[in-house]
This record gives structure tokens, sequence and C-alpha cells, in this order.
């Protein structure tokens, strides 16, 4: 029989990870403030090119399209600090991941559950794979996700894809606009290095529990019978958008929180019964908060985050309170799996989680 010592070590490096989760020390930390300092002008970027994109939608008599322009003018997110041409290139290749879910979720619209969980946990994979290697931070994958889900109920493909492809060419001038003087270092090859990083076995194995988790939490959501468990492939997909498994929890933790009090926000929001414009201008204004708290505490920005994204579905088709309870059950279930799935694939070198003695 073969030595059986490292696999037992791993468990027990496992069972000491997930002992981490529940402790009530883990769960304090995650009220945390972050002593980030507050970047406005990167939010107001934001909050200006989704703002455009949903103007420029609901003066052309087109919610729906509006809806998903903006999706794509959030690729303005991404690269926030970065000197101008390196940020230029990377909102780009982030935008290109926006339209390529749009596009997925348009053609996987009427095909089983079964089927689209399996392609879009494919592509958050993918995404986490291609944008972690070439250092493309921002919202990540789980805005990929989202895309596709919010393509789904797309009334025309080419139409869909367009008003996207427009809403990522927005984002894309308006994160480049010269609103502050981000001095341009040194031209560092960063997509060289990062096309090199890409064939490393820690990226791969990036993608790959990416891919594991969102799959398993989004088909967990369908055989318990949820409506909307692609919310549940990306909660996985955004608590594991971590480099540490002690990040990881923090940031399960926070999505679950955030997810419960947005969802209380946008019940409240949905029995206003807001038209399109104020709806329009709450989604800017929740859309700025998320730029200038994400960085702080996680749970703050998705507070925001859960009520921004179900009035942005709402534009595009009927929205009730029980969509809002929906995504809290489906986010759950989404965090739960991927712990889990971050435990039991825990490097043994990461051990951040485990307090010196």
């Amino acid at each position: 029989m073969g030595n059986t010592a490292p696999i037992r070590t791993h468990l027990a490096h496992t069972q000491t990870a997930l002992g981490h989760s529940w402790a009530p020390n883990t769960w304090r930390a995650a009220f945390r403030m972050r002593p980030s300092a507050t970047a406005f002008d990167p939010a107001v970027r934001v909050g200006i090119a989704t703002g455009l994109a949903l103007v420029v939608g609901g003066a052309l008599g087109q919610p729906q399209l509006a809806a998903l322009a903006a999706l794509g003018a959030i690729a303005s997110a991404f690269a926030r600090q970065e000197p101008y041409l390196r940020r230029a290139g990377k909102v780009a290749i982030a935008g290109g991941f926006v339209l390529a879910g749009v596009l997925l979720g348009a053609l996987l619209g009427s095909t089983p559950m079964l089927l689209q969980i399996a392609a879009l946990s494919a592509a958050a994979g993918l995404a986490v794979w291609v944008l972690t290697s070439l250092r493309i931070f921002g919202p990540g994958a789980v805005v990929v996700v989202f895309s596709a889900a919010a393509a789904s109920v797309a009334d025309s493909l080419p139409r869909a894809v367009l008003a996207t492809a427009i809403g990522v060419l927005l984002g894309l001038l308006i994160a480049v606009v010269p609103v502050t003087r981000v001095a341009d270092t040194a031209r560092t090859p960063w997509l060289s290095e990062g096309f090199t990083r890409l064939r490393s076995a820690e990226m791969l194995g990036a993608g790959a529990r990416i891919l594991a988790a969102s799959a398993l939490a989004g088909w967990a959501s369908l055989a318990i019978g949820l409506q909307h468990p692609l919310w549940a492939t990306m909660g996985a997909v955004a608590a594991m958008q971590s480099v540490t498994f002690a990040s990881t929890v923090e940031r399960a933790i926070q999505r679950l929180l955030g997810n419960v009090v947005g969802a209380v926000v946008a019940i409240a929001l949905i029995a206003l019964g807001l038209g399109f414009w104020p709806t329009v201008v709450v989604i800017i204004a929740l859309q700025v908060f998320t730029e200038l708290f994400v960085l702080k505490n996680y749970a703050l920005a998705t507070a925001a985050i859960t009520p921004m994204a179900l009035l942005m579905i709402s534009l595009a088709g009927q929205m009730t309170t029980e969509m809002a309870v929906s995504r809290v059950a489906d986010t759950a279930i989404g965090v739960v799996i991927g712990v889990l799935v971050a435990a039991i694939t825990i490097s043994m070198a990461d051990r951040q989680h485990i307090s010196p003695a």
C-alpha cells in the first residue's frame, strides 16, 4: 500500500480550515473596516459610465438594452488604479469577457438549466484563469456570470450583444478619461508576463476550483428546487475570488450578510414601485456606493450590489419580492459550497487562517 501520510496531513489541514470557518473571531472579522483609502475618482468614473448607458438606453425607449449596456459599462470598474495605457488594455480584456458572457447567456437562454450552469461555470473558470493570470483586478468573474444570467431573457441576441458592446466601449472611454493623473510607471510587459502565468499550475488550479465550485453550487440549488440557481453559481464565484482560505471565508460571510441586508433594501424599493428614471438614479447611486466601499468592507458593498443587480433585472422584466428572498437562499448555497471546495483544495502552504502558537 502507498504512503497515506500526505493524505492524512491534507485532511487534517482541511479540518483546521473548516474549523476556522465558524470560529467567532472569523465572523467578527467580517465586520472589520479595512484601512484602504477611499477612491472617489474610480467610483465616479464607474457611476458615470453606467449612468450614461442607462440614460441613453432609456431615452431610446429600450430599458432592457439599457440594462445590458450598463453591464458592459461596468468594465470600467476593472484596473482602477493602473496607469492609463495598461488600464485601457485591461479594461478592454475585462469588457471582452463581459461581452462573451452576454453572448453565451443569450445563446443558452432556451436550453435546460443544467446545461446553462455547466456552461457558465466553465466560463467563470476561464475568466478567473485569464483575469488572475493577467492581474486584471476588479469585480472579477462574477460579473461575467451575472451578465450571462441577465442576457438569458434577452429578446434579441444581436441587439443584446450590440448594446453590451456599446456599454463596454463607453466604459473603456470613461475609464481612461484623465479625471486624475495616475503616473505611468515603467512599461512592464504585463501581457507577456500574464501569458507566462497562464501556464502555471497555480492559475490553472484557480480556474478549475472556480469551475467545480460554481457548477456544484448551481446544481445543488437546482436540485433543491430554487428558482434562480445561477445566483448560487455567482455566490460561489464571488466567495472564491480570493487568494487565501481566510480571505475566502471572510468574503463568503460578507457576501451572505450583505445579501441579507441588500434583499431587505431591494424589497423596500420594489414596494415603492419606482418607474424607469427613479430606478436609474437609484442604480447609479448604488453603483457609486459599491465602488467606494468595496475595498473597505465587502459586506457593505454587497448590501448595495444586491439591490442594484435586482433593479437592473427589473429593467429587463418583472421583478418580485420573491426574487429578492431567492437571492439570499441561492447565495447561501453558493458561499457554503465555495468554502467547502476551498477547504478541500486548500494548499498546505496556505496557513493564514491558523493562529500563531
